[in-house]
């Protein structure tokens, strides 16, 4: 069985200098390159690749197939960690080629336990597959099996479900400063509603003036409401709920 010591990290964003400080907190002998760091560093890694037992490329996803490619081929598994971006995008010239997505949102958020994070793993043979569990079991994290289509679902969910919340979260925060109101009274609400997706689904979760056709509360949020966009958003989920379960705006 391959072992994984030595990781090499392309790319210096959030998920690469976290992944850094997470492998290196665990022993791994992990080392950070990119172009801002050290251009020349980065070209030798390129060069001498066979150095590293695991090489992340930790890049946009447009630059992933670019940045394969340039890295010499040798028996180091080269892997990626898009959540939207299929195995095939790693150049076919590496032998042992993986994914190895943390399904978490990183951003400023270096504190967070690697153990709790969900890795999706994927690979193109069984001893790459194998390599990139035993990193994770040794973080002692929880690891996946997804495939590229699979893949997809999940990353298109993961935006639905957090980057789109966020942003509502953002919308109302805005709404409560507006009123002199503290964005943290909604906390419990916030914090109920994710406990009990343990146990219900979300369909039978939903409340609110939407689905009741409140149309008073419905007309007296939009007067309320400011911006035409959040109006608009305001709008179309309110259309979205009502069309969910079978009621006529």
């Amino acid at each position: 069985m391959k072992i994984i010591h030595k990781i090499g990290i392309i790319g210096t964003g959030n998920v690469g200098s976290y992944l850094h400080s997470v492998f290196v907190a665990h022993g791994f002998a992990a080392k950070l390159f990119g172009r801002k760091l050290n251009p020349h560093a980065l070209e030798e890694v390129y060069q001498n690749s066979g150095e590293f037992d695991l090489i992340l490329l930790c890049v946009n996803d447009e630059a992933i197939a670019e940045v394969s490619s340039q890295i010499e081929p040798s028996n180091t598994i080269v892997a990626h960690v898009s959540g939207a971006t299929p195995l095939s995008a790693i150049a076919k010239k590496h032998t042992n080629r993986g994914v190895f997505y943390p399904l978490m949102s990183l951003k400023g958020h270096s504190e967070i336990d690697a153990s709790t994070i969900p890795f999706c793993l994927e690979a193109n043979n069984e001893t790459t597959l194998d390599a990139l569990k035993k990193v994770i079991d040794f973080m002692g994290a929880k690891w996946n099996l997804v495939n590229s289509e699979e893949r997809t679902h999940l990353h298109l969910a993961a935006v639905l479900a957090h980057n789109f919340s966020n942003h509502l979260h953002y919308q109302a925060q805005e709404v409560m400063n507006n009123a002199g109101l503290d964005f943290r009274i909604l906390l419990p609400l916030l914090e109920n509603a994710l406990q009990s997706l343990q146990h219900t689904s979300a369909k039978d979760m939903q409340t609110g003036p939407a689905i009741r056709h409140d149309e008073s509360t419905i007309n007296r949020h939009l007067d309320l409401l400011q911006d035409n966009t959040t109006i608009d958003i305001y709008k179309l989920l309110t259309k979205s709920i009502q069309d969910t379960y079978d009621k006529k705006l």
